[in-house]
C-alpha cells in the first residue's frame, strides 16, 4: 500500500497567483479614492452650512447698524488721540510748571479791598503786574504789604495813571515789577 501523506497540501506553498494581487491593489485603491471623495464631500457640506449661517448672520445686521459701529470706532480712535495728547499736554504743563498754587495763594493774600490785577507773569526769579485800585493809598498798602509778606526782594512801581470810567469815576492804573527772594523761587521748585 502506498504511504498516504496528509500533510502533504500543508507542506506546500501557495503562490499567490498575479490575478488575486491586482484585484487587491484596485480594491485598495478604490477604497482609498472613495474614502477620500466621501471625506472631502462632507468637509464641504459643513463649510457651505457655516458659510450659508454667515451670510444670514450678516445679512440681519443693517447698513445703519454698521455704520453705527464705524462711527463709535472713529469715536473710540479719537478718544485715544485726545487721551495722548493731554498726557504730553499734562507732562509739558508738569515741566513748566514753577509756580505753584501756594505762592499764588501767598501774593493774593497781600492784596487790598479795592485793587485788581489785570495781567500778572511770573517767572523763577521775576514777577511783573499790572492792575487798577480805586485809589492811590490801595496801591501802596499792596506795596506795603508784599514787602512785608517775605516773598519779594525787590519792587518798583513802574508808572501810576488816572483813567476815568463811567459809573466808577477816577481809577489808577499802575504797573509794578519786582524779584523774589533766592528762597521762595528755590523752595517753588
Amino acid at each position: 500500500m502506498p504511504n498516504l501523506n496528509f500533510f502533504a497540501p500543508f507542506l506546500e506553498e501557495k503562490k499567490a497567483t498575479p490575478k488575486h494581487s491586482k484585484i487587491l491593489i484596485v480594491l485598495v485603491v478604490v477604497f482609498l479614492a472613495t474614502g477620500s471623495y466621501l471625506g472631502f464631500q462632507v468637509r464641504t457640506n459643513f463649510l457651505e452650512k457655516d458659510l450659508a449661517a454667515k451670510v444670514e448672520q450678516l445679512d440681519k445686521v443693517s447698513d445703519a447698524e454698521l455704520a453705527q459701529a464705524k462711527e463709535v470706532n472713529d469715536l473710540i480712535v479719537e478718544h485715544e488721540n485726545y487721551e495722548r495728547m493731554a498726557a504730553r499736554l499734562q507732562e509739558d504743563v508738569e515741566r513748566n510748571d514753577f509756580v505753584k498754587l501756594k505762592l499764588m495763594e501767598k501774593i493774593l493774600e497781600n492784596v487790598p479791598q479795592n485793587l485788581f490785577f489785570q495781567d500778572l507773569s511770573l517767572s523763577r526769579t521775576e514777577w511783573s503786574l499790572m492792575g487798577f485800585a480805586d485809589s492811590r493809598p490801595s496801591i501802596a498798602r499792596f506795596e506795603y504789604n508784599l514787602k512785608n509778606s517775605g516773598l519779594v526782594d525787590d519792587i518798583a512801581i513802574e508808572n501810576i495813571g488816572i483813567s476815568k470810567i463811567e459809573n466808577q469815576g477816577d481809577v489808577f492804573i499802575f504797573s509794578m515789577k519786582g524779584t523774589f527772594y533766592q528762597g521762595v523761587a528755590v523752595h517753588e521748585n
